[in-house]
């Protein structure tokens, strides 16, 4: 999925909406002229929904957008912020992680002594451009193990850059097609087959790991040359706080070791994250009571017309019961059809973005879709209920009025 494209599609859909909003009250009537029978049954309703599209369309379109914008996007982010239970697993694979010297390996074993402890190591050397930047390389082989990808193949004299970040991050590493990375016997260059943004390790530290990928025979000798052997240790663990983060760092001051601890980055992330999920919050609350302004506001701009249009169809015979069957629909009834658009298309929203997300995470955006869903429906139900009795009491003052005259 491409950013740019979701950009294009969303604005697309956006220009869709509004002539489909502008002009399906002409199309629906136009259709349902054919059907004689039909439209002399609903000519009423059908006469409404006309009148509902053509001069309320704009404010249709607001509604429906700020449903679906609040429904999908800040119900996703509130929950993906405020959520405790998800850890943000994409960005921390691993419990701990740290990069050391290959003869402090044991040391940190030592440390780690727990019995559901998994821990791997892949060997990595420090790579320096000549332009003063600082990479991380590892062999294909490697980076297959930790991509359970068998596929990549990099042939000799070229490099895969990744980036630790995550994939929409729009910073790259490279703007030409080549690098050239200092060796003990000089600078050598490498061409850059491809540049991608994915989580090996740890995606949030203070400093972004940049990864450069090699063929297992350019990475042997170039860690040949390297007065150091190095590696990366990375450990799952089932239990988070099997992880002595105290002894792993006297560990790591001892012996000039590099660690991520998930723990820590994740407290680190929590902290920079709440500014971000205050302001979807504000932005949410904002929105929902903004969706109920618009929405009151419609329906007491109507209760005139209304009350005007059914006390003379009282007057001409029209039941109490039909007068208000009648005057709770028109009143509802733009509101209902931007309430089961919203629905439609921020289900299906929903349902993609979230397809391949933890089921704990899908079950709480969820949860709070149909709750924002109820509150609407809920909402639109007392909203028609009050308009009603609006506007009949505008009509029963009226007919006194034309009584006592």
């Amino acid at each position: 999925m491409t950013y740019p494209r979701m950009k294009y599609g969303v604005l697309f859909s956006l220009t869709g909406l509004y002539l489909w909003f502008t002009y399906l009250g002409n199309v629906i009537l136009r259709w349902v002229k054919k059907k004689e029978k039909w439209y002399d049954r609903y000519i009423l309703t059908l006469k409404t929904l006309y009148h509902r599209f053509s001069e309320n369309k704009n404010i249709i379109l607001i509604v429906f957008i700020i449903n679906v914008f609040v429904w999908v996007i800040v119900n996703i982010n509130i929950i993906e912020y405020g959520n405790l239970s998800s850890e943000y697993l994409w960005k921390y694979p691993y419990n701990y992680v740290c990069m050391t010297e290959e003869k402090y390996t044991d040391e940190i074993h030592k440390v780690i002594k727990e019995p559901d402890e998994k821990i791997d190591e892949y060997a990595y050397i420090p790579l320096i451009s000549n332009d003063g930047g600082e990479y991380v390389g590892i062999s294909e082989d490697s980076y297959n193990k930790l991509t359970k990808n068998k596929k990549e193949h990099i042939k000799q004299g070229e490099v895969k850059a990744v980036l630790e970040k995550s994939k929409q991050d729009d910073e790259n590493m490279f703007q030409d097609k080549h690098v050239y990375l200092k060796t003990a016997t000089g600078m050598r260059k490498f061409a850059i087959k491809k540049e991608v943004k994915e989580v090996l390790f740890v995606a949030q530290q203070s400093d972004i790991i940049r990864i450069l990928v090699m063929n297992n025979s350019d990475f042997d000798m170039l860690r040949s040359l390297q007065k150091k052997n190095t590696v990366i240790m990375t450990q799952q663990t089932e239990k988070e706080t099997a992880i002595d983060e105290g002894k792993l760092k006297v560990c790591e001051k001892k012996y000039e070791i590099i660690g991520f601890y998930k723990g820590s980055l994740m407290k680190e992330d929590r902290q920079d994250d709440l500014t971000t999920l205050i302001f979807y919050i504000c932005i949410g609350a904002f929105l929902i009571i903004s969706g109920i302004m618009i929405l009151s506001i419609k329906i007491w701009s109507d209760i005139s017309n209304v009350s005007m249009k059914y006390g003379f169809l009282k007057k001409i015979g029209m039941e109490t019961k039909e007068i208000k069957k009648n005057v709770k629909k028109e009143l509802s009834l733009s509101l209902w059809i931007t309430f089961i658009l919203s629905i439609v298309i921020s289900g299906g929203a929903l349902s993609y973005i979230t397809w391949n997300v933890d089921w704990l995470l899908k079950k709480q955006v969820l949860i709070t879709f149909f709750a924002l869903l109820l509150f609407q429906a809920g909402y639109i139900i007392l909203l028609r209920e009050y308009g009603w009795r609006l506007a009949n009491q505008q009509i029963q003052s009226e007919r006194r009025e034309k009584i006592w005259k």
